[in-house]
């Protein structure tokens, strides 16, 4: 049951990025070669499956994303809930 609270945490954190941004999380289709103006932050996924853990063991996953757009992209502040 633990899984399911922090892939929600973990849900909640990138999407929150995205929004700190003013991004989508992921492009439309036929948009992903066309580099956005401004900032813009690609995710290589967005979803993650975790398998069955014991209570109180520690996992982890790492979302991979990058800045597609033609600025700088400035992640302030990250919050999950």
């Amino acid at each position: 049951m633990k899984a399911a609270g922090l892939l929600t945490k973990i849900f909640v954190c990138a999407a929150m990025v995205s929004f700190l941004c003013g991004a989508p999380l992921w492009a439309a289709e036929g948009e992903a070669d066309v580099p956005a103006v401004g900032p813009s932050i690609t995710f290589a996924s967005t979803e993650y499956q975790f398998e069955s853990v014991l209570e109180g063991d520690l996992i982890t996953h790492q979302y991979i994303f990058k800045n597609t757009g033609t600025q700088n992209l400035e992640i302030k502040q990250v919050k999950v809930g």
